[in-house]
C-alpha cells in the first residue's frame, strides 16, 4: 500500500531526474545510475494514504502518474537486463495465407482511467472477409454479394458482419460471450457462402444494390475569391 510522510507532500518525480542527463539509455531514462542495486525504502514514519487531497497533499490522479512512472522505470531495467535473452527468443512473424484463413475477427476493449474498476462490458465482435480471398467464380461471387447486401463495401471488397451479447445468450463472462459471438458469425457466414456456392440460380440478371454506399465529403468551404476567373470572351474578328 502506498504511504506518505506526516506533514509532507510528495515531490514531483521529474524533480528527481538530473537536468544534465542527455543519454537515452535505459538506466538514465529510469533515473537510476547504471550498476546500482535495488533501492531500499525506509518504511518508518510512513502512514497510509487517506484519499483526501487536503490530508495527503496530492490528488489520486497524481498518485496514478507516480505509480505509472515507477512501473515504467522497473520495465526499463528489466528490458536492459533481458535484452540478450529476448534476442535469442525472437522469431520472424509469418502471417497465415489469406486463401486458407480468410476470416478476420475484430474485438475492442474499452478502458477507463481508473484501473481499480473492471473495464466496461463490451462483447461486440466484427467479422471481416475479403471477397477476393475466397477465389469464387464470377457467378458465385455475384450471388454472395447479393446475400451480403449492405454489409458489403465495394471500395475495400470486404464483407463485414457484427454480433453482440444481446444477440445471443449472455453468460456474464465477456470472453465467453465474445467466443460465442465469433461462433455465431462464423456459422452465419459459412451458411451464406454455402448458399452462394450451391444455389441453382445465381441471379446474374439482378444488379447489386449499392445505395447504402455514401461518398464521404470533407465539407470544406472556401472563399469565392479563390475561384478561377472566367476566361475572357473571344475577340470578334472584323470583316475585311
Amino acid at each position: 500500500m502506498l504511504a506518505r510522510r506526516p506533514h509532507r507532500s510528495l515531490v514531483c518525480l521529474a524533480n528527481r531526474i538530473s537536468a544534465r542527463q542527455f543519454s537515452v539509455s535505459a538506466a538514465l531514462l529510469a533515473g537510476k545510475p547504471a550498476g546500482a542495486g535495488p533501492r531500499q525504502r525506509d518504511e518508518a514514519g510512513f502512514s497510509a494514504l487517506t484519499g483526501d487531497i487536503e490530508k495527503d497533499g496530492v490528488h489520486r490522479f497524481e498518485m496514478d502518474f507516480l505509480e505509472t512512472a515507477e512501473w515504467v522505470k522497473e520495465m526499463l531495467h528489466k528490458m536492459k537486463d533481458d535484452q540478450k535473452m529476448l534476442q535469442s527468443k525472437a522469431r520472424p512473424y509469418t502471417p497465415n495465407p489469406p486463401s486458407s484463413h480468410p476470416l478476420c475477427f475484430q474485438t475492442s476493449t474499452l478502458a477507463t482511467y481508473d484501473f481499480s474498476t473492471p473495464a466496461p462490458y463490451n462483447t461486440r465482435v466484427a467479422l471481416h472477409v475479403r471477397v477476393a480471398d475466397l477465389a469464387l467464380e464470377p457467378a458465385r461471387r455475384h450471388q454472395l454479394l447479393l446475400l451480403a447486401g449492405d454489409r458489403y463495401d465495394p471500395y475495400t471488397d470486404v464483407v463485414t458482419m457484427e454480433a453482440e451479447a444481446s444477440d445471443v445468450a449472455r453468460t456474464g463472462d465477456m470472453n465467453a460471450d465474445r467466443e460465442k459471438n465469433k461462433e455465431v458469425l462464423r456459422s452465419a457466414f459459412a451458411a451464406m457462402l454455402e448458399e452462394a456456392k450451391t444455389a441453382k440460380d445465381s441471379f446474374t440478371d439482378v444488379p447489386l444494390d449499392m445505395r447504402h454506399i455514401q461518398v464521404k465529403r470533407a465539407g470544406l468551404e472556401f472563399p469565392e475569391s479563390w475561384l478561377r476567373p472566367p476566361p475572357p470572351p473571344p475577340a470578334s474578328s472584323s470583316s475585311a
